[in-house]
């Protein structure tokens, strides 16, 4: 993917004001359009100056041909072009600017993921380093998700069952500021868009069927449902600029607004806090996992996902669930991060709440078959069996006088079968057993949930009776 070098601060302007606008717009105008008959008069491009910059050598780099530079110097009333001050503002036509076509990287890409050129091209499936352009399609499935990176640092992550279109991606001059229009059809996107300060024109945007979210840098989600009926907009950082129907709305951090096709955006109101997750395991031993969601005031249900890094780049699990528990999906042992938030009777989505777990399920612990719970064992040396799980290579098995396993009674650590007789007499009383896994190369998995039973006196040697008339 293109990376030029930055030079200066680039974005979009109305057209310059002069005193003596009438005489020298007539003679900038005709030497322009000389060059490029294609000069847009309703946008400038606006260029801060740097030590070492001059009129002549951000022509070089950023315009179409170097004659550009006279008008340019005419345009801004420039008396010295070679020795200007650093931060001074030039303004230069749209139609002046080198327009370079420059593509979006896939970062990181999970699950069904294709990429479709045009209208009518075919899909190809999208992989990680795999570059788009303007117009390609983009199409996720049910477990899909991709994270898309600009050359100025911006990203897109595409969620589940999504689809947008590519429009515009280019670069002014030899800058790596990207100037990108999508247009999501469906589905989910979350975007963070690297700061660009200034300018009246926006560099990022999002067309969804019922609005268009504009912003020059900030984190915030789109989104369309119901049909592509209504879109949703999420300000989580900055400033998001959103039109719908002619009616331009401003959303700042913390809060969302709906919008409905051939509707203005509604008054934006405040997401929903963050859920409390401290009361969640940390550790995870069993796949999949019910957790309890925690309540938040206002929510109707909750999204639940699951990432390697807290920039959720790769998007491992992505679900929307109702109150009450949701299901960590069974994933490899390992380190996470688990994100939830909660959601609205409108489908806005709320502030993020994040925790770190660790996932650490393998080898799977054995399903225990006896003695079962709440057994009652007259033998003195009981029989424990189990089922084998996946890559058993041995076990380990425990019972103790209580349900901690703090009081040991015994621990065997080297257990070569499904089934064992106890090693030594169990005098009466209540027990608890459980087994955990050992893999091929040592390590031992997590506990089976432990089971009760109750070792009971053996009944008393009665004399036979005698038998009388």
């Amino acid at each position: 993917m293109p990376h030029g070098r930055e030079h200066g601060t680039l974005f979009l302007a109305p057209p310059a004001q002069s005193s003596t606008h009438t005489a020298l717009m007539s003679v900038v105008l005709a030497a322009v359009l000389a060059l490029s008959p294609l000069m847009a008069l309703g946008e400038d491009w606006i260029y801060k100056m740097r030590p070492g910059d001059s009129l002549w050598s951000i022509t070089a780099k950023h315009l179409q041909h170097i004659r550009y530079w006279k008008p340019l110097q005419e345009l801004n009333g420039v008396d010295d072009p070679w020795h200007m001050l650093p931060g001074t503002e030039i303004r230069i036509p749209l139609s002046w600017v080198k327009l370079r076509p420059t593509t979006l990287v896939a970062l990181e890409v999970r699950g069904e993921v294709t990429a479709q050129p045009g209208e009518r091209g075919n899909r190809v499936p999208v992989t990680r380093g795999d570059t788009l352009s303007s117009g390609d399609f983009l199409h996720t499935g049910a477990d899909g998700s991709i994270t898309l990176g600009a050359g100025d640092g911006s990203r897109l992550l595409v969620g589940p069952d999504s689809e947008i279109q590519l429009e515009r991606l280019r670069v002014y001059g030899s800058s790596n500021h990207v100037d990108t229009q999508m247009r999501l059809i469906r589905g989910r996107t979350e975007s963070t868009v690297t700061p660009r300060t200034g300018g009246d024109a926006p560099r990022y945007e999002i067309k969804a069927p019922a609005a268009t979210s504009a912003v020059r840098g900030t984190r915030y989600r789109v989104s369309a449902y119901a049909n592509a009926e209504i879109s949703t907009t999420e300000v989580l950082q900055g400033l998001v600029d959103i039109t719908g129907s002619g009616v331009h709305r401003r959303v700042p951090a913390g809060f969302g607004a709906i919008t409905a096709v051939s509707s203005p955006p509604a008054e934006p109101k405040p997401l929903l806090e963050a859920p409390d997750l401290s009361a969640l395991p940390a550790r995870i031993q069993r796949v999949p996992f019910p957790i309890a969601l925690p309540a938040v005031a206002g929510s109707a249900a909750y999204r639940v996902q699951v990432a390697t890094e807290p920039d959720f780049r790769t998007l491992l699990f992505d679900r929307v669930t109702g109150v009450g528990t949701a299901r960590i999906p069974d994933l490899p042992d390992g380190e996470y991060i688990l994100r939830i938030r909660a959601v609205d009777a409108q489908g806005l989505e709320g502030h993020d709440s994040d925790s770190r777990i660790t996932i650490n399920a393998r080898p799977e612990a054995p399903i225990l078959v006896g003695p079962t719970p709440g057994a009652l064992i007259s033998e003195e040396r009981p029989v424990f069996s189990w089922a084998r799980p996946m890559n058993a290579a041995g076990y380990r098995l425990q019972v103790a006088r209580d349900s901690g396993f703090d009081a040991l009674v015994m621990d065997l650590t080297d257990v070569g079968a499904e089934k064992i007789i106890a090693p030594r007499t169990l005098p009466p009383g209540q027990y608890y057993w459980r087994v955990a896994t050992r893999a091929d190369d040592g390590e031992i998995g997590p506990w089976a949930d432990g089971a009760m039973f109750k070792r009971m006196p053996r009944a008393p040697n009665l004399k036979q009776p005698d038998i009388t008339d």
